[in-house]
Formats: C-alpha cells, structure tokens, sequence
C-alpha cells in the first residue's frame, strides 16, 4: 500500500523482463462500487514482453473495460455481454428462514442505458411475471445495447400467500418506496431494492394488472408536473404504448411517483 500520486487511469512501466501496468484503484473501484477514497495501489502482471502493444495489450484492455462495465445488484453480477440468474435475500420467513426473491441480470455487450423491470409488486397480479419472463427470453446479451435489471417478484410473501397485500405486515408494496432499513417487511424489501438496483436504472417499468378485478388497459405517469423528469415519464408511457396514459399523482410510496424525484423516469 502506497499513497496514491498518480493519475487516475492505467500507468505502464516496467521492471526487468516484465511489462507491469498500475492501476489507480480508485479508477476501477468507483466504477463498480463508488468508493471515493481509495488511496492505494497495485500492480498487475500483464505481459513478460518489454513493450506495450499485441494481443496480451488487447487483451489487457479488454479486461479492463469488462471490470468497468460489470453490471451487479449485490452478490449478483454479469460481465458485458453476459446474463446472471440468482435470489436476493430481502426479509425473513415467519420460521426466521430468508425470504428471496429472483433476479435476472443482462448486460448488453454495447454500451446503453439501463432499464429496471419489476412486476409481482402486488402477490396477485400474475401477469407481469409471464410479460418479463418472456422478455428475458426473447433478449440475447451479446446483441443488446444497455443494460436490463430484473425482479421477477417483488411482494415474495403475499405471492406465496396468493393475495395483494404482504401477509407479514398487512402493507401494499407500492406504498412503500423507497422503503425503510429497519422498517416492516414490506419497507425493508422496498428500501432493499431501491438502494441495491433502482437507483442504478435510467428508466424504470413498474409493471401491474388489476388482479381479480377487471381494469382498462393504461400506464400511469405519477411524476409531478412541474419537474423536467415529467416530459420524459411521458414520452416513456407513449413508448410503451397501450391503452391510455393516466397523468396523476397518485398516493405516497409508489414507485412511480418516487424514483422520478430521484431523476429516474418511471411509469406503472
């Protein structure tokens, strides 16, 4: 560990046979984890030819752009052009065994914007886990531009029990954004995927039906009017393009209507 004195990015040189590059930590960890402060370095061994040019360089740098454009949600991670499958542990079981719930990564090989789908955020409303299930199939990684983060059933409690609400807390989901750390069940699976994967997304897609009970077919902008991140909540409801677009703002605690205050176009 030695203080840092360089500039940040990649610096070559050698020592003896050995073409050694030190990286600037702070410039590879920001990048996956935003640690601001990191004032060390280290060394890695890229090639035992005295100069930096051929395929050991390319191979270098690609490795290096591939660290910095890993897409991760915790534990879960996927490299450019890769898809990742695994659970979150979000909350806990009424026996004290952990709650999880499933994740899908996709990580596009060309560089793009990252979408965060969500649906199951109500244990009754089914479709939507058939609509992303079917999306995820249809993507192939190495040919998608962007990034996809999805969560194929948030409200793991009340699906299981097969109703609306979270049977551990007796709280509708979509009222508890951005959630709570040391909240209720509910809050804590909120704040869980607030802090851990929406608010690495440029858009969000909050997907919903009406259950048991019939509904017209619309997406709903919650974001407030008078901010600039309406207009793109807007054009991202007209893209999706069903039914007709609902401009409300809705109660408190909606996905919708707070990841927008965090700059984050979103519809539902």
């Amino acid at each position: 560990s030695t203080p840092n004195r360089f500039l940040e990015g990649p610096t070559k040189f050698s020592v003896g046979p050995f073409l050694l590059t030190r990286l600037d930590t702070a410039y590879i960890f920001r990048s996956l984890w935003s640690l601001e402060d990191l004032d060390f370095t280290f060394l890695i061994v890229v090639s035992s030819i005295g100069e930096s040019r051929g395929p050991s360089r390319q191979l270098h740098l690609q490795q290096i752009h591939n660290m910095e454009n890993i897409l991760q949600v915790e534990h879960l991670n996927a490299e450019p052009g890769a898809r990742s499958e695994g659970y979150l542990s979000v909350s806990e079981m009424v026996d004290g065994t952990q709650a999880r719930i499933p994740v899908v990564l996709l990580n596009g090989t060309n560089p793009g914007s990252t979408l965060y789908l969500q649906s199951v955020s109500d244990g009754d409303e089914l479709n939507g886990l058939a609509v992303i299930r079917r999306i995820l199939h249809r993507l192939d990684p190495t040919r998608l531009n962007g990034r996809i983060i999805a969560v194929l059933i948030v409200n793991i409690h009340a699906f299981l029990d097969g109703q609306s609400l979270n049977p551990v807390d007796g709280k509708k989901m979509n009222r508890c954004f951005p959630g709570r750390r040391n909240g209720t069940s509910s809050e804590r699976i909120a704040h869980h995927l607030y802090q851990h994967a929406i608010k690495q997304a440029d858009y969000c897609i909050d997907l919903h039906q009406g259950g048991v009970r019939p509904m017209i077919d619309e997406v709903r902008v919650r974001a407030d009017r008078r901010k600039r991140v309406h207009k793109s909540c807007m054009d991202l409801a007209r893209v999706f393009g069903i039914g007709y677009v609902l401009d409300a703002s809705g109660p408190a605690g909606q996905l919708a209507r707070v990841a927008p205050e965090q700059g984050i176009p979103t519809i539902d």
